[in-house]
């Protein structure tokens, strides 16, 4: 699909060129703000956990790029490369899953909703370092949170602003006469 190739280039375009990647773990609060993650393991499997908190129902999206690094050319393979299997979001509150990518042919990116007004949640990177010395890949991962609409003011807030505009009127006409 045309959108994921979108998402993730404004997700990656988001992070910035002068951020440094964040390595597997708990990033925190992240309301409206953009984390530039990222990892370089040795060859095997993995599964890297970026969890974080929401503050409201929002829209999560994340993407993740591998690199295959070949330094030596005469020795067969990239040193550093990396086959994903699938990028997920998860709620960690009910351990379900949000929305996952296993089709890299369009781009490793994910949008998903964010539900439950808020609460704590996970972004999870799986897949295999093949890589004659392991692999490594950037990537990013960014939230939208719209704030809550403010409160409506109650009846006597407007009555104390009334009263207070009496006043400044009295006040004023008093003056002129």
């Amino acid at each position: 699909m045309r959108i994921k190739g979108v998402a993730a280039a404004a997700a990656l375009s988001m992070a910035g060129v002068a951020m440094a990647a964040t390595g597997p773990g708990s990033l925190g609060n992240i309301d409206n703000s953009t984390v530039l993650i990222g990892n370089t393991m040795g060859k095997g499997l993995f599964t890297d956990v970026y969890s974080f908190d929401v503050s409201n129902t929002g829209v999560g999206i994340g993407a993740v790029l591998d690199f295959a690094l070949d330094t030596k050319p005469r020795v067969p393979g990239p040193e550093f490369d990396i086959d994903f299997q699938s990028i997920s979001f998860v709620d960690l509150s009910t351990s379900t899953v949000l929305g996952t990518d296993t089709n890299g042919s369009d781009g490793w990116s994910l949008v998903s909703l964010l539900p439950h007004h808020g609460g704590s949640f996970a972004f999870v990177v799986k897949g295999k370092a093949v890589g004659n010395l392991g692999g490594t890949y950037l990537g990013s991962l960014s939230t939208i949170v719209p704030h809550p609409h403010p409160p409506v003011p109650e009846p006597g807030t407007y009555a104390l602003m009334l009263a207070g505009l009496g006043v400044v009127g009295y006040l004023a006409r008093r003056r002129r006469a």
